[in-house]
């Protein structure tokens, strides 16, 4: 599947999401950091390069790492990229590792869009209930 990874992640509300990267250093050798929009690039690449607790306690094996690094450097130089579909398995997992919800739900729309269920499939539209009325009416 051919997938788009300069695509930015947006909230709730259509705002792009951001984090922080660094820019270079300033003249006292500190790392400048600047807020910039999330792409599905960065979140793909931090989820590949990152180890979570348990991994580094079980040890990920030496394929394992080169799995990740290998597909990591696709995508850092690609912006269209072509994913198996066990490779887009094994991304969403890592990214449902190392990411909150909110990540984790655009990312996975992303990676696989003809997969990704309609709303009423997942959660009841409930309709407004009126108000309780006071306790001394």
């Amino acid at each position: 599947m051919k997938i788009n990874v300069t695509q930015v992640l947006n909230n709730f509300d259509g705002k792009p999401m951001k984090e922080n990267r660094q820019e270079g250093e300033d003249d006292a050798g500190k790392p400048v950091m600047k807020l910039v929009d999330l792409t599905l690039r960065s979140v793909l690449c931090t989820a590949l390069m990152h180890t979570t607790q348990a991994e580094a306690a079980a040890g990920p094996s030496a394929e394992q790492r080169v799995r990740r690094f290998m597909i990591a450097q696709v995508v850092v130089e690609n912006d269209v990229v072509v994913l198996r579909s066990e490779d887009i398995t094994y991304l969403k997992e890592r990214v449902n590792n190392l990411f909150p919800t909110n990540v984790v739900a655009v990312t996975y729309r992303m990676l696989e869009p003809s997969s990704w269920p309609k709303r009423s499939e997942v959660v009841g539209v409930a309709k407004k209930a009126p108000l309780p009325a006071p306790a001394n009416a």
